[in-house]
């Protein structure tokens, strides 16, 4: 018995040290092709789709165990074994690549072609650099290193490079290498294999933050594409970054056209251009942030928005201002993931007369013969209740939504229920599937030159605003942002309109700030219906000077009904966790001018994801 354990486990030694030193191979497959492919465009997006398979490799081998010697004896590594040994043969083999791929293989000679593959990367050029973070290399290098220690080899490999590169048969190969990562990934436990998947997609958004150039945002996208993986969150995200640093009226615009053509699918086209004088049957949903309803243009019902102008005095100012309208509507019109939940601009007209202009959104679904659209606060207000399930799912699709756009570098910068929408399959039909963010009208990038609108601070929207942006003074930043998504998830968790919370909370303040033992105020359930009513226009017209109240208010853990007990009651304590995260102050430290460098700006994404968006997905109900 001992002596067959022994065996047995010097045989799962042997396949696992075998398993790693394929896996070098594979690393230095990576290296060999990717140094083959040369200079030019085209020959950059090549490398980056291979860079980001090899991304992918080194995820698993670190999940698996096998880069750090931990490997998981639970693991079925003969399987493994083999699966190693395929993509090392994929990479590797010269044969291979001409008569699979059609790769027009030439010797050595090539400049590019020139390095030591026993290095711990090869030649990176600018485009790459933003993808190369220190761990990627480290993590290369410790593998590389440790095989040639295992195996005392200080071979180079023959080096080669590619005479021509069939971009149709160059992709069926990224296919394969992605077929077999796919099925390592399959041999993990279903717990690790979650881990990974969130791993990698946190690596997906990491390289759209860190995009700082147009260069390097294409060369993702057209990477991706390669990859056959043009529907992805993190890849709408990489395009609207790009429209944020494109300017309409540069020669940047003939990029941003070709991009946007490229990513165009059938049922979806351009910016049209828009004639005021067929509009018909207009009507308001109501007034507020941004004017918005519904309309009928050329006999089709539309859904629109408007968002105010006011012309600055130099034409230098003025064209900003144009040009982030083009750009605004441009984010809205171009195509992105389901997981975004914006409505399809289809066009924008100027109607001067009102000093603003109105954004034209096709109907979503399959037609516009349904139920009006209602907001989210229409349904707070209302009699309907949803169940608690139907409510978490609403919270995690807005955190993710607002987490994307973020990721995107784009504010939204007026969250509420008032900007959620739903469009009802029949008039009576009422569901939270299916959302709609609306509500545009103040949104841009977050860099520091781009114009921007004031908000402004009504009671009705203004609640819904961090304390800080109310002061006149004070530059929005993405922060802002997640504290109003706090709000609304507050309001989601209690299924009550934030007004609501806000006159109730902040009416018992002020009765107990109030009140002292020789003067007792009456408790706010004791006042008459005109003292009510007086207490609450004196609560409403002086909101500005609470907000910091009512976030301490709402915050507070020790108070009689405190709200954070009372939102774990209803909805859980990961969800409240994840409300109270938006409300706190831990978001604070990201504030600055707007706009924060690329490290910052990661680090907010990462927490975020960590600590609200994460906590959302995994809620049950």
């Amino acid at each position: 018995m001992a002596t067959g354990g022994v065996a047995e486990a010097a045989a799962l030694a042997g396949l696992i040290g075998f398993s790693f030193q394929c896996l070098a191979g594979c690393i230095k497959g990576f290296q060999l092709i990717s140094t083959a492919l040369g200079v030019g465009k085209h020959a950059v997006y090549f490398r980056i789709a291979l860079l980001l398979e090899e991304q992918r490799l080194l995820s698993w081998s670190r999940r698996s165990g096998l880069s750090d010697e931990k490997a998981d004896p639970r693991l079925p590594w003969t399987v493994i074994r083999e699966a190693l040994a395929e993509l090392s043969e994929l990479l590797c083999s010269v044969e291979t690549l001409k008569k699979r791929y059609k790769l027009t293989v030439e010797p050595a000679g090539n400049p590019a072609a020139s390095q030591d593959l026993s290095a711990d990367s090869p030649p990176v050029d600018e485009s790459l650099s933003f993808l190369m973070r220190d761990d990627i290399r480290q993590e290369r290098h410790r593998i590389l290193d440790r095989a040639k220690t295992i195996r005392h080899d200080t071979s180079v490999l023959k080096q080669f490079w590619f005479a021509a590169v069939d971009k149709e048969k160059f992709q069926d190969l990224l296919q394969e290498i992605a077929n077999i990562i796919d099925k390592l990934s399959e041999l993990l436990r279903d717990r690790v294999q979650d881990e990974l998947r969130e791993a990698l997609q946190l690596q997906q958004y990491q390289n759209v933050v860190l995009a700082s150039k147009m260069d390097e945002l294409r060369s993702m996208i057209e990477a991706n594409s390669l990859r056959r993986l043009i529907n992805l969150p993190e890849n709408s995200a990489a395009l609207l970054k790009f429209i944020s640093l494109c300017r309409p009226s540069s020669p940047d615009a003939k990029e941003l056209e070709g991009l946007l053509s490229q990513t165009m699918h059938s049922s979806h086209s351009s910016l049209q251009p828009i004639m005021p004088n067929r509009f018909k049957d207009r009507e308001a949903l109501g007034t507020g942030d941004s004017f918005k309803g519904t309309i009928s243009y050329d006999g089709v019902k539309y859904f629109f928005e408007t968002k105010k102008y006011d012309w600055p005095q130099s034409d230098e100012e003025k064209k900003k201002v144009q040009d982030a309208i083009v750009m605004l509507a441009l984010l809205l019109n171009a195509p992105k993931h389901p997981s975004f939940h914006t409505l399809d601009c289809f066009g924008i007209a100027a109607e001067e007369k009102n000093s603003q202009y109105l954004f034209l959104y096709r109907w979503p679904g399959q037609g516009s013969d349904s139920g009006k659209p209602r907001t989210l606060l229409d349904y707070l207000s209302g009699s309907y209740k949803p169940s608690l399930s139907a409510r978490v799912h609403l919270a995690r699709e807005l955190a993710r939504s607002l987490f994307l756009f973020h990721t995107a570098n784009w504010m939204h910068k007026s969250f509420s229920s008032r900007n959620v929408l739903f469009f009802p399959r029949s008039p009576a039909g009422r569901s939270l599937e299916s959302p709609y963010i609306v509500g545009f009208a103040y949104s841009r990038p977050a860099e520091k030159d781009q114009p921007s609108l004031k908000l402004k601070h009504e009671f009705e929207s203004g609640i819904y605003h961090h304390p800080e942006y109310l002061d006149e003074a004070s530059v929005f930043h993405k922060a802002y942002d997640i504290y109003s998504l706090g709000l609304v998830l507050l309001e989601i968790s209690k299924w009550r309109p934030l007004k609501d919370i806000y006159l109730q909370t902040m009416g018992e303040r002020r009765q107990r700030q109030g009140s002292s033992a020789s003067s007792p105020t009456k408790d706010v359930k004791s006042l008459s219906r005109d003292e009510l009513r007086r207490l609450h226009r004196e609560l409403m017209d002086g909101f500005q000077n609470d907000a910091a109240g009512l976030r301490e208010a709402l915050c507070d853990r020790s108070a009689k009904d405190a709200h954070p007990v009372d939102v774990a009651f209803r909805a859980g304590d990961m969800f409240a966790d994840a409300v109270f995260r938006c409300l706190g102050p831990e978001f604070d430290r990201f504030r600055g001018d707007g706009s924060g460098s690329g490290e910052d700006n990661l680090a907010l994404q990462e927490l975020f994801l960590e600590k609200v968006l994460r906590p959302l997905e995994n809620c049950k109900a």
